[in-house]
Formats: structure tokens, sequence, C-alpha cells
């Protein structure tokens, strides 16, 4: 389980106020706190702030699967 870091969820807050897009905080967050990749991505999925662009992440993802597996079945 990964523990809460109050600094960092405080920190993509900032980030989500000044404009900054969904990789460039992943990748801010990664180098100021240590953060490994997984658990920069984690963190970010997991912060309230960014939750709209999450689930628009997600159905995009969605989508290509779906279209994905409708071209197979042709």
């Amino acid at each position: 389980m990964i523990e809460p870091r109050p600094e960092v969820a405080l920190r993509l807050a900032e980030l989500r106020q000044s404009g900054a897009y969904p990789v460039r905080a992943i990748k801010i967050i990664r180098e100021e706190f240590g953060l490994s990749l997984r658990e920069a991505k984690f963190r970010f999925a997991q912060s309230p702030v960014w939750a709209a662009e999450k689930a628009a992440a997600d159905a995009l993802h969605q989508e290509i699967v779906n279209t994905l597996r409708t071209d197979d079945a042709d």
C-alpha cells in the first residue's frame, strides 16, 4: 500500500491551479519527490483535483480498446 503524502497532494493541486497538463504534473512530482513513474501516476490518479482529467483519459482508453476489439472482430 502506498502511504498518503499530503505534500504531494498539495503540489498536485498547485500544478492543477497553475494550468499544468497531466503529463507535466506527473513529471514534476517525480522529480521533486523522487517518486517512481508508477507511484507518480498512482498519486496523480488518486488526486481529487485531477479527477476530470483521469476520467477523460479512462474514457479515451476504453474507447480505443473497444475500437480495436471491433476491428479485430471484422
